[in-house]
């Protein structure tokens, strides 16, 4: 027993013990590591810092991984993608253009270059360029996403080319779903409106025509044919189609009421104004701007007091700015009140006139005094809320 348990404890046993142990450790950690690409780590690490949101490391992991590992395209996007969103953008195109030399790359590959070019060239204000290479990537690509094409159009958009944002929204109309008609329906207005500024004015209204078959309800385009009609002095036609726009849209009738009263009165027929604004006040939908319209022409014609009986209906026990100048201005007339109606109809006119004539738009703030589609400062389209 002595002589055995003297065995086990010398020193030459313990050390091939070690020996041993720091073998299979070693054989461990190769066996371990076999398989994985250089890199690997770093790439992986990378990750884990953009979904942490560190982007400074994610970018140092990145350059890591790519140094390690210059076939590791996807390290590549990543990096010039990270850097493109900290606003390097011209980094971002040197990385991603690069790539576009590699004759290794598969379709895919060159597809997701494509598209990441897209965006740096849009970040770099190249916007012909952007388009380009929008395009490339949809050549490439085996499945294009909504979010990349509605950021290719938004390209389109900018640069106004509304037939090239047209068709390319008919050929993935698929992708983009049928509600995109609407849209369409606009490219359509947008090229009716170009067309017009031209002196092409037949063709402008081919073109309006051509978006209320696409969507019946474009107010937009039924607003700028009776424009055009108005232009073109085919008062009745105007007359026709803007009657429409108020019988089927009466919450946007407004938005002709004055034109109508023009076009009416040269007409002859200033009773249709009348008739129109009275069915109007019978429906839920614009009946207050109706009551305000039929008012106004009351009191032009002096009739007063039926000015004063439509307002009271349109008041509803809550007057707004809108009814209370034109009260004020009614009694005015009347020679009623004169000291206190001076002061307030100066205020109640100026408030009712930046209610009725400014449409804001919802993405930049910007006001204009007419009907718009397409905001003339940040171009977002149908952002007046109209």
């Amino acid at each position: 027993m002595n002589s055995t348990a003297s065995w086990i404890s010398s020193p030459e046993v313990l050390l091939l013990a070690v020996l041993l142990l720091a073998v299979g450790v070693v054989v461990w950690l190769s066996l371990r590591g076999r398989g994985k690409k250089p890199g690997e780590d770093a790439y992986t690490e990378a990750l884990e810092a953009l979904v942490d949101g560190n982007l400074r490391l994610a970018v140092q992991k990145l350059k890591e991984a790519v140094r390690e590992n210059s076939s590791n395209i996807k390290a590549y996007l990543i990096l010039g993608n990270v850097l493109r969103e900290r606003g390097m953008h011209g980094h971002a195109l040197r990385i991603h253009r690069e790539l576009t030399l590699r004759e290794s790359l598969t379709p895919q590959q060159r597809a997701e270059v494509q598209r990441a070019l897209m965006y740096d060239y849009a970040a770099a204000g190249d916007i012909e360029r952007a388009i380009q290479s929008g395009h490339r990537f949809l050549e490439e690509t085996k499945s294009v996403g909504r979010d990349d094409l509605l950021f290719l159009l938004s390209l389109y958009e900018k640069k106004e080319n509304w037939s090239g944002a047209l068709e390319l929204s008919k050929k993935y109309s698929k992708v983009l779903g049928p509600a995109f008609r609407k849209r369409q329906a606009l490219y359509l207005v947008f090229q009716g409106n170009q067309l017009v500024a031209q002196g092409h004015d037949k063709e402008g209204r081919v073109k309006f025509k051509e978006a209320l078959k696409l969507d019946p309800d474009c107010v937009a385009a039924t607003y700028y044919l009776g424009k055009s009609y108005l232009e073109a002095d085919r008062l009745e036609e105007a007359a026709q189609v803007w009657r429409q726009l108020c019988e089927k849209h009466p919450e946007k009738a407004y938005l002709v009421f004055a034109e109508l009263e023009k076009v009416w009165y040269e007409l002859g027929r200033f009773n249709d104004a009348e008739q129109l604004y009275t069915r109007l006040m019978q429906q839920n939908a614009g009946k207050d701007r109706a009551a305000l319209a039929l008012a106004r022409i009351y009191s032009k014609k002096g009739e007063y007091d039926s000015a004063l009986e439509i307002l009271e209906q349109a008041q509803n026990g809550a007057p707004t700015p809108e009814t209370m100048a034109l009260r004020l201005q009614v009694l005015w007339n009347k020679n009623q009140y004169k000291q206190a109606a001076s002061q307030a109809m100066e205020f109640f006119e100026k408030q009712a006139m930046q209610a009725q004539k400014n449409f804001v738009c919802q993405k930049c703030g910007f006001v204009t005094t007419e009907p718009a589609w397409r905001c003339p400062q940040c171009g977002a389209i149908d952002s007046f809320a109209l």
